[in-house]
């Protein structure tokens, strides 16, 4: 089966003041979603982040790419991996059993 990934990033949670930095990201709460072209799922998670010690991108000047960078460098490769076969599973067990969509029991309007 061939399913894309990718990620979404729902919320970031931010501490006023770390050392000389405003508005620091300390856990980043993520979405890894799956798609084969005709069915998908996904799985939802958060990371904690260590204080900044080096480069630091104010709040304001951040992008999605940088906070998944974030997620992916906190999860490593092995977990990464276990994730996406998660969701890869959730898939091919859609796909074996699609559920019926019934008609609503107070019909249409």
């Amino acid at each position: 089966m061939n399913v894309s990934f990718s990620w979404h990033v729902g919320n970031l949670v931010v501490q006023p003041n770390v050392g000389d930095h405003e508005n620091v990201v300390s856990c980043v709460h993520f979405t890894l979603i799956g798609t084969d072209g005709t069915f998908g799922s996904s799985i939802y998670g958060s990371v904690y982040l260590d204080a900044p010690d080096g480069d630091f991108t104010p709040y304001a000047s951040l992008t999605e790419a940088e906070a998944v960078s974030w997620v992916e460098a906190a999860l490593g490769p092995d977990t990464i991996n276990d994730l996406k076969a998660i969701v890869t599973q959730r898939i091919a067990e859609i796909a074996a059993a699609p559920a019926p969509v019934a008609a609503l029991p107070w019909g249409s309007a």
